[in-house]
């Protein structure tokens, strides 16, 4: 299997294919991997925080899934050039993306909750990582 982009947690792993197809695998019982999943659709980039996966579809708009509790994925109209996520101190999963140079950010209060509206933190920004 071949991955041109690779985002990984504890408890699974996606990957970008290189026909943009987004594939992931998960931890099963006993801590042993379970078998490779087509999620049938595309993505220019993807990352990987915890329970939370960002994706970049072939546009550029941003989209979250959640895994636990288990959700659909979240799509916003909102484009980025770059995407990070990452866990806040308190656990609280979060996005941060760039376009055009500024910084914008979304985040949840707890895993059931909706994501919060987006916000600027300003720029210029180059990039995150």
């Amino acid at each position: 299997m071949q991955a041109r982009q690779l985002a990984v947690s504890g408890e699974s792993v996606y990957i970008l294919g290189p026909e943009d197809q987004l594939r992931w695998i998960a931890r099963v019982e006993e801590g042993l991997w379970g078998s490779w999943q087509d999620a049938v659709i595309r993505g220019r980039a993807i990352v990987h925080a915890g329970p939370v996966i960002g994706r970049l579809d072939p546009e550029g708009r941003i989209s979250a899934l959640q895994r636990m509790p288990p959700l659909p994925w979240q799509v916003w109209e909102q484009r980025a050039d770059e995407l990070v996520a990452a866990n806040l101190a308190d656990g609280a999963p979060a996005l941060f993306a760039v376009q055009a140079g500024e910084l914008r950010y979304t985040w949840k209060h707890s895993p059931s909750s909706p994501w919060a509206e987006w916000e600027t933190l300003g720029g210029p920004v180059g990039g995150v990582a």
